[in-house]
């Protein structure tokens, strides 16, 4: 409502307030006086709106607005020079000007509006000069969206729609990794994981254009000085080794705080007492309209009170089984988790036996007509207590952040969690980068997946024998924007056909138990190291960011010891800077 507010296309400002008293005063000196000059004063007052609206339209055709950049495209952390011009082209002056322009943050991911207001004299100019680097990958907008121009004696103001923007692209950096040896995952014979500039080669094939990190040996000089561009030698491997590479394009999933737990319990004590308020109607229904329903339901309720059935008035066991089976099926397929389905069902068993022993009870007592009316309020009455029992009996245990903490590898920062997904998304998609060039490099064929929102598949594959394709898999995956934290990177194996010859390697900060956890079934679905099959994973995992950063180095370990004993050869990059000064991806721990 505040944005609709403020985009109207004409403000009253406070002037238009000192207006309308400046108006009742004029006509009133006009009343009393009577005589030339009040009332020209009263003219003046009068047309004095007309003159500035006239001033603020001759302004909102005058004022142009340029916007240029250096470049388009751009890495981060590379340097990008803007400026924003608004200039005056009129001969009247403007001291009342608001802008509205978009511009990148200090650690924004993405171009955040702000509002200023300048001057502009006559045929004067505003310019805004700017260099920035853009700390993360992704579509930036720079420009003005609008402006608002204001006469001179603020009555009112009228927006000037300028959308003028010049946009960058910024993409990851292309990053080599400095050691990227990779341990068989058992004893097995298996082919080789070990793939440095050394690497075994047989007769050359082809040629392609140079990737960072590429030898010099390979560089095929005579042909690079006719096309002005390095182009490489490309070797056939010894090994015909297919590669899938997942990148693990989902948002963190991060412990829960006390707020969250509490309302779980929160949710299940409201859908309980929505359950009483509704078993209380349905009793005054059910007594009189169905009795058979409620000896359906007998059994349990009474196994659980402690209590006992005639046999002569229950169902038979695997009637009553089926029916209790269903709607607790059915609950669950509502939204209801299996433990608050339970508790529905338990409760629903209870107030309907309840009900069964008090008319049974005051059957011999009371006319059969009255016995149902005294059942309606005593069931309703009688259920308070033993709901409470039912309470204390699912309640949640209590809250214990330290619990929660370990058992997720610690907390994330306050003052990081607004950009903690982009940073460590921009990691993985440069390391999936990295990983991608240096299996190219060593002959292996590739494919990349990742879960990707504007497919219509839900998901992006790619295919790369070779170098051509690599740079359309670049454009596609450093534009990829974050999915669900429930889009788990490891049910993408379900894309792997292969047989033999097969190594997977899974890259992802994502180390919550249950995201290892899907990443730890992933060798038992492909054979075994018997068939030349493997699975690695390259993790990224930024202690800095956390409360506790030792915490976080720990369960990291733990997490990557975890893998080795599930037979996955786990890595840790972090990045560092190689002799020239050029950022790499360097394992911490394997």
């Amino acid at each position: 409502m505040n944005n609709k507010k403020n985009n109207r296309k004409f403000r009253l400002l406070p002037g238009s307030i000192l207006y309308f008293f400046l108006l009742i005063y004029s006509i009133l000196l006009t009343q009393l006086l009577r005589n030339a000059i009040s009332a020209a004063l009263l003219l003046f007052v009068i047309v004095l709106p007309f003159i500035s609206l006239i001033h603020c339209l001759i302004g909102r055709s005058a004022i142009m607005v340029y916007v240029s950049s250096e470049k388009q495209r751009a890495e981060k952390y590379e340097p990008v020079e803007y400026d924003i011009k608004i200039i005056n082209t009129s001969f009247l002056a403007y001291p009342f000007v608001e802008a509205v322009i978009s511009e990148p943050g200090t650690n924004a991911p993405r171009c955040t509006k702000r509002k200023f207001v300048l001057s502009l004299v006559s045929f004067g100019s505003y310019i805004v000069n700017n260099t920035v680097e853009f700390k993360y990958r992704g579509y930036y907008e720079i420009g003005v969206d609008s402006l608002y121009i204001s006469d001179l004696f603020r009555f009112f103001a009228i927006r000037a729609d300028a959308e003028n923007y010049t946009a960058i692209s910024v993409f990851p950096r292309k990053m080599s990794i400095v050691d990227n040896r990779r341990k068989a995952v058992t004893d097995t014979p298996s082919p080789s994981l070990i793939r440095d500039v050394t690497a075994e080669k047989n007769e050359f094939t082809d040629i392609r254009d140079y990737i960072p990190g590429d030898s010099i040996r390979d560089i095929h000089w005579k042909l690079s000085s006719k096309t002005q561009d390095l182009m490489i030698k490309q070797y056939s491997s010894a090994e015909d080794r297919h590669v899938y590479i997942f990148c693990d394009m989902a948002r963190a999933t991060m412990p829960p705080k006390k707020d969250d737990y509490s309302d779980e319990y929160a949710n299940l004590k409201k859908i309980i007492d929505e359950s009483e308020k509704d078993k209380s109607k349905k009793i005054r229904r059910s007594v009189k309209a169905s009795q058979k329903e409620i000896e359906k339901k007998a059994e349990l309720v009474e196994t659980f009170l402690g209590g006992e059935v005639e046999e002569e008035e229950a169902l038979s066991d695997k009637i009553k089984k089926k029916r209790r089976e269903s709607k607790f099926r059915k609950n669950i397929r509502s939204g209801m988790s299996e433990k608050e389905a339970e508790t529905i069902r338990s409760i629903d068993e209870l107030i309907n036996s309840v009900k069964k022993k008090k008319k049974t009870k005051l059957k011999n007592n009371t006319d059969a007509s009255d016995a149902d009316e005294v059942v309606e309020d005593a069931g309703v009455s009688e259920i308070e207590s033993d709901i409470n029992r039912i309470l204390s009996m699912t309640a949640l245990p209590d809250y214990d952040p330290k619990s929660s903490d370990r058992v997720y590898g610690g907390r994330v920062k306050e003052e990081e969690l607004e950009d903690y997904d982009e940073f460590c998304l921009d990691a993985v998609v440069e390391m999936t980068v990295a990983e991608t060039m240096t299996e190219l490099k060593s002959g292996s064929k590739c494919t990349v997946a990742w879960y990707d929102d504007r497919d219509d598949r839900g998901l992006s594959l790619f295919d790369l024998g070779g170098a051509s394709g690599f740079e359309e898999l670049f454009l596609k995956l450093t534009t990829a924007e974050a999915v669900s934290n429930e889009a788990y990177v490891a049910n993408l194996g379900a894309l792997v056909s292969d047989s033999t010859n097969v190594t997977l390697k899974v890259v992802t900060s994502n180390l919550d138990p249950q995201s290892a956890a899907e990443i730890g079934a992933l060798p038992s679905k492909f054979g075994g190291a018997g068939t030349g099959c493997s699975v690695e994973v390259v993790m990224f995992s930024p202690a800095e960011k956390y409360e506790d950063p030792a915490l976080r180095a720990v369960y990291t370990s733990d997490v990557a010891l975890e893998f080795a004993r599930q037979g996955i050869s786990p890595t840790v990059l972090s990045e560092s800077r190689d002799g020239s000064g050029a950022p790499v991806f360097t394992p911490v721990s394997r």
